[in-house]
């Protein structure tokens, strides 16, 4: 019978056992999160945190002495900022040389120029008078030519004036390079002069090191033996050899370079050749916190530390 007291313990126990399997069961879950990258890599590759275009070097492109540093190592700037102002006489002097010269053909052509009006209306009465008979035919040609060698003298004189402005132009701009400014918005890394210190142009002394607003990328250089495994586009994981191996920065193939040229000894054997390959970061990280436009997500990542990237 169904109901035999004999048989209810079975039944319970057959209930339990059941129960039991079904618990062990893990739930289904999301492939995506649970899913490791290290455990579905086609190939793998060393690489270093860098920038797209690297580091910016600043240099002075007028000699000068270093007369005011307006930044410090750390500090964050915009396009446009001043960071130091260098001295040199000379080129003061030659700039203000130059708008003398400037102002002193410009107040010629002036003067010239006022006269025009004047020897023109002469120019007209002694032709009038020629023919009328009052004056003679030698008069009205005397006065022809006079206005014709003023116009050529305001000719001549605006001819100087253009000089002199492109002279102006050139002597302005060679001393506005005392003021050295950022050309975009970054980061000063490296203040390698001092006040006082003179810098020859010549030379291309760097003034500062600038990291660009930008964010990281990875530069990895691919084994040519797995190169035809990478396509741009492809999903790939990073991980910083000195954290955590919990810690993997998702990013994606960008752009695939030329071999990369290494030297090598002429007897030893042809090694395997590398491919540059660029990788971008899913979720942007930046070289430094100051820069970085999501307070509330600390980067973890910074210029130069080496990487393992593994292609999926």
């Amino acid at each position: 019978m169904s109901n035999s007291p004999h048989r209810q313990p079975l039944y319970y126990l057959l209930l339990l056992v059941l129960t039991t399997i079904l618990g062990c069961s893990p739930a289904p879950k999301n492939v995506a999160t649970t899913l490791s990258p290290l455990a579905t890599s086609v190939a793998s590759a060393r690489g270093v945190m860098a920038i797209r275009g690297g580091r910016l070097e600043l240099s002075a492109r007028s000699s000068g002495t270093v007369r005011k540093i307006l930044v410090q190592q750390g500090t964050y700037v915009q396009s446009g900022r001043l960071l130091a102002i260098l001295d040199n006489p000379d080129l003061h002097f030659a700039t203000e040389q130059a708008r003398l010269e400037l102002a002193q053909t410009t107040e010629h052509l002036q003067y010239l120029q006022r006269l025009q009006p004047g020897l023109s209306r002469l120019n007209q009465l002694e032709k009038m008078a020629a023919k009328q008979g009052v004056a003679t035919e030698a008069e009205a040609i005397h006065a022809t030519q006079d206005w014709l060698d003023l116009e050529g003298k305001i000719a001549e004189a605006r001819q100087t004036q253009r000089l002199a402005q492109l002279h102006l132009q050139q002597s302005a701009r060679h001393e506005s390079h005392l003021l050295i400014k950022a050309p975009i918005n970054g980061l000063i890394d490296r203040i390698p002069v001092q006040k006082g210190q003179w810098l020859n142009a010549a030379d291309y002394p760097h003034v500062f090191t600038l990291i660009p607003d930008q964010p990281l990328i990875i530069r990895a250089e691919v084994n040519e033996t797995f190169i035809n495994r990478i396509h741009t586009g492809q999903r790939a994981s990073v991980q910083v050899e000195s954290l955590d191996n919990s810690r993997i920065f998702l990013a994606h193939v960008a752009y695939i370079g030329a071999q990369v040229e290494k030297p090598r000894l002429a007897d030893l054997p042809q090694m395997a050749n590398d491919f540059e390959c660029q990788l971008t970061l899913d979720v942007p990280q930046y070289a430094d916190q100051a820069i970085n436009p999501h307070p509330n997500q600390p980067s973890f990542l910074h210029l130069g530390q080496t990487v393992l990237v593994k292609f999926l």
